[in-house]
């Protein structure tokens, strides 16, 4: 996309054309998580699912709510966060503060990325931050971020 029009040229042209989260990386994503069984069965962390699990965050309301859909279709299921994001700090998010895609979001009645499934703090050392994660507590964004894990049986969703 040229820059006079506006927008960021890196995004993708549609959610399965050139967009990075593909059901191919996740079902590829979720074959390497599931066989971490044998690797992880005596570690303390190990899960039912095998012990791997998928973090998948952005600062974009509906990409995380996206790639949450389609990590789910793709035989992952959401861990419960031990802080989960609440209807009333959602509430209390300053609009103008939000990228311009999730006003955009929110002003067509989009689902929010609230309840047990999303984290209402970092599920990584601060140490670990990316640079989109360092500019969002700088601009005091939220982030959406949840935790997955594969299924033990895909069963078709």
């Amino acid at each position: 996309a040229d820059g006079a029009q506006g927008g960021n040229s890196q995004l993708p042209k549609s959610a399965l054309e050139g967009f990075m989260v593909s059901p191919k990386l996740l079902d590829l994503l979720r074959s390497i998580l599931s066989s971490s069984a044998s690797t992880t069965k005596s570690s303390p962390s190990a899960n039912a699912a095998g012990g791997g699990k998928l973090l998948l965050q952005s600062n974009c309301e509906d990409v995380a709510l996206w790639m949450l859909e389609a990590a789910t279709r793709a035989g992952f299921q959401s861990t419960d966060m031990t802080v989960p994001r609440t209807e009333e700090q959602v509430r209390a998010l300053n609009l103008d503060k939000l990228p311009q895609r999730t006003q955009n979001w929110v002003a067509m009645g989009g689902d929010r990325a609230v309840g047990d499934t999303w984290s209402a703090v970092p599920l990584i050392p601060r140490r670990g931050s990316t640079e989109t994660e360092v500019a969002c507590r700088l601009n005091k964004t939220p982030i959406h971020r949840c935790l997955l894990t594969p299924k033990l049986n895909r069963e078709a969703s």
